[in-house]
């Protein structure tokens, strides 16, 4: 009995210490698992930049070629080459012609609607 009584405040330290331990063990290897799982997001994240970053260099280099310069000389300015001829064509739509109206009729209509009367 006497060995007991001086030896149990020293198990329950050690009971005590070894729980505590234990748990501090168990957070940190969450706090582990959750870094882990950042890491593999933040992969994956850089992953789809990295692509992005090609995607946008190659835009870039096609930028920068006298193709690209020419298309958007003729398309937003207008520009034309020497000796060139550009030719418009009214579409349907240019004409206000209707679904259900042809063009045949759109002719008729107007020339009806517009004949000089004598």
């Amino acid at each position: 009995m006497k060995f007991i009584r001086r030896k149990l405040p020293k198990i329950i330290l050690i009971l005590l210490l070894s729980s505590i331990f234990l748990y501090e063990m168990n957070s940190e290897a969450h706090k582990i698992s959750a870094m882990h799982d950042r890491k593999d997001e933040i992969k994956e994240e850089i992953e789809v930049l990295e692509m992005e970053l090609s995607r946008l260099e190659d835009y870039y280099a096609l930028l920068n070629t006298p193709e690209f310069a020419e298309r958007n000389a003729r398309e937003k300015l207008g520009m034309v080459r020497t000796n060139e001829i550009i030719y418009y064509i009214n579409t349907d739509e240019s004409l206000g012609l209707t679904k259900s109206s042809s063009p045949k009729n759109f002719l008729l209509d107007n020339l009806d609607n517009n004949s000089i009367h004598e």
